[in-house]
């Protein structure tokens, strides 16, 4: 098969070296960018592995003439899972008129999983030639080089030193700021950017390090400079946003978040960011669009139905909150918390024998839950069952609630 022969392979890799370099081939710019829908069910599908379900809306992804390389890229992807290598095999080559680098790796991905090693590390050396480039951890542990890994050629492969001095002092960096020792990670990223490590990522980590360290003015410095030396990339926008959100300056963290929803619309975590800055703002209605507009998508993930709920909840709005748990109770009425969520809303607008069956559901299901007790003997008061309360809150002050003891020596002597 032509695809797999290696002269072929060698003229097309040095063609796609050739482009890289000269820049004829340039991934599509990412401001401002609309939203794929049928993209997003398509990643979403590849997630779960139901690549069958993938391959449809990808199709429709294609349908829609937007981020093509990317729908090209999952496509293939999911075409190789499915082992239908022809097909993928032609998406890729769509890919490679798109994103020449991008498509090398995938190439690369390509000839491992269909036993061509000589030609997966050719076109791995293709991509590794690359400016950006995945970092090397995430390559090394790519499954589909699983089997690569234990021949000459991938040794060999590796033996050329493809991400330099910076690369290996961002991943200390990175490793001590992920252990903890903020001091040290910052003391590392000082000196490379000292030596002349000009690295958004060094810049990033040092921002990042002098936040823990509480050096704000530092590193409201350094996550800009880091957003300047990306290009404006979205996930540095994300970035310097949650900084500010975390700093207390909403109004300079909602237009980063709103950059970076522009930039890369289909990155489902950003809206999720978004909403927690404007309920923090006092913007409810904008902050539940932009819950609801994600879990559209994501319409069985428990844990954010949870968190919109509890944003909602603490920022007063009781009856929005119960919306979401009671959808989660819809979907999985095993856990404690999903019970408790609703009961605290419950006790929110005083609907005092619905938050007294929750609290109870709750028990049923684990019984030494302390912070139940305490609460459900406070509904028990509010329905003048005193004797009932007290018992609650001999429970939670034996399991350890302070506020329990507090409690029996105002209302139970």
């Amino acid at each position: 098969m032509w695809k797999n022969d290696p002269s072929f392979c060698t003229c097309r890799s040095l063609i796609l070296l050739l482009m890289m370099l000269a820049g004829l081939v340039r991934p599509a710019a990412v401001f401002p960018q609309e939203r794929n829908d049928a993209l997003i069910r398509g990643m979403l599908e590849m997630e779960r592995s139901e690549y069958e379900q993938a391959l449809d809306e990808l199709t429709r992804a294609e349908e829609a003439g937007k981020e093509l390389a990317e729908v090209y890229r999952l496509r293939a992807r999911a075409c190789m899972a499915l082992n239908r290598m022809d097909d993928a095999a032609g998406d890729l080559e769509k890919l490679e008129s798109l994103d020449p680098a991008r498509a090398a790796y995938e190439w690369a991905r390509y000839y491992a999983l269909t036993g061509n090693d000589s030609l997966a590390v050719a076109s791995l050396r293709t991509y590794l030639g690359s400016r950006d480039k995945l970092p090397r951890k995430e390559i090394m542990t790519d499954e589909a080089f699983r089997r690569l890994e234990r021949t000459r050629l991938w040794v060999s492969l590796w033996q050329n030193d493809w991400y330099g001095e910076a690369d290996e002092v961002l991943t200390e960096a990175e490793y001590l700021y992920s252990r903890g020792i903020y001091s040290e990670a910052l003391q590392v990223a000082d000196d490379a950017i000292r030596q002349g490590m000009d690295d958004a990522r060094l810049y990033l980590v040092r921002a990042r390090c002098h936040e823990r360290l509480s050096n704000n003015r530092a590193a409201s410095e350094d996550y800009t400079t880091a957003l300047a030396k990306s290009g404006g990339k979205p996930f540095f926008f994300r970035e310097r946003g949650l900084f500010y959100f975390h700093t207390g300056n909403l109004p300079s963290a909602l237009n980063d978040l709103n950059r970076a929803v522009s930039a890369d619309p289909n990155d489902l975590s950003l809206p999720v960011d978004r909403a927690g800055v404007l309920a923090s703002m006092g913007r409810y209605e904008q902050a539940k669009r932009d819950y609801d507009e994600v879990l559209s998508f994501r319409d069985r993930d428990t844990e954010l139905i949870r968190k919109a709920g509890r944003t909602m909840l603490e920022a007063g709005k009781a009856l929005k909150a119960l919306e979401y748990f009671n959808r989660n109770l819809e979907l999985d009425r095993s856990r404690p918390e999903f019970f408790i969520d609703r009961a605290e809303a419950y006790m929110a607008t005083r609907t005092w024998k619905n938050a007294y069956e929750d609290f109870s559901q709750a028990l049923d299901l684990d019984p030494n839950i302390s912070r139940v007790y305490l609460n459900r003997g406070q509904v028990r008061l509010s329905m003048n069952d005193r004797e009932g309360a007290c018992y609650d809150w001999n429970k939670a002050a034996r399991l350890g609630e302070r506020e329990a003891v507090l409690l029996l020596q105002e209302h139970c002597r």
